[in-house]
């Protein structure tokens, strides 16, 4: 069970580097706004526990990102705003994978009756259900890529310059889920980005085309995808998705 700190999230579009730290670090209400990512989203509705789950960030931001980046005109801006909401969202697959509280983080022990389970930290009450429900089929859980996504969150809060939380940024979503014999390799990008599997698989590698700017972020490409093609599973499923 990874032991982490819980550290809301609060952005705003047009606020300062120097707010947005002390924002994250400093708030104490679970309460994030990331409106040109994912609208405006409060973690207050108990009745509707899938409130509490921050969404996947949309392609054209990430390709956004990476266009600016290759020009070499870094978003300062937009860096933030991408690297605040895969945090966010990396907390929602950490509470979720450990099964804890969705309003405190709090663990939570969890009776898979239908008697409902109560955290014991701040009485947050649900079935195992209801729970489970909340996040089925969403890409939350975090599966084989689960440590990428704890270790980005502790990365992304020791980061200062927008270069430092880019790497952070380009090193999370070339991360990949990988079974222990090697047969399937998932990027863990699908858990973070909106769209279909094939479809993260075709923008992860549009990004690295024509971006040489970095020997870190290429090599992080290169790892990636290498693993990639020695999966057998996902060869597989991509010589089925092509045209006959």
């Amino acid at each position: 069970m990874q032991q982490l700190l819980h550290y809301p999230v609060l952005t705003t579009r047009g606020g300062t580097c120097e707010n947005w730290q002390n924002q994250f670090s400093q708030a104490s209400s679970r309460f994030f706004v990331l409106p040109h990512i994912c609208g405006i989203c409060e973690r207050e509705d108990t009745m509707n526990i899938s409130s509490f789950w921050a969404p996947r960030v949309s392609q054209s931001l990430i390709r956004r990102l990476y266009e600016s980046e290759a020009k070499g005109m870094a978003d300062e801006e937009l860096i933030n705003e991408i690297g605040y909401a895969f945090y966010a969202r990396c907390e929602t697959i950490w509470v979720v994978t450990e099964r804890r509280c969705p309003k405190c983080t709090g663990y939570m022990t969890w009776n898979k009756r239908k008697t409902p389970s109560t955290c014991p930290q701040c009485g947050w009450t649900a079935t195992w259900a209801q729970y489970h429900a909340s996040y089925k089929g969403k890409r939350i859980h975090g599966g084989r890529a689960f440590g990428a996504f704890v270790q980005y969150m502790k990365e992304f809060r020791r980061a200062q310059s927008a270069r430092e939380k880019l790497f952070a940024i380009d090193k999370l979503i070339h991360s990949v889920h990988e079974n222990c014999r090697k047969t399937w390799t998932l990027p863990a990008a699908v858990n973070l980005i909106e769209g279909k599997y094939d479809e993260i698989l075709q923008l992860l590698d549009d990004l690295a085309i024509g971006d040489c700017s970095s020997e870190q972020r290429r090599k992080n490409w290169v790892e990636y995808r290498s693993k990639i093609e020695e999966s057998q599973g996902t060869k597989n499923y991509l010589k089925k998705k092509q045209p006959a």
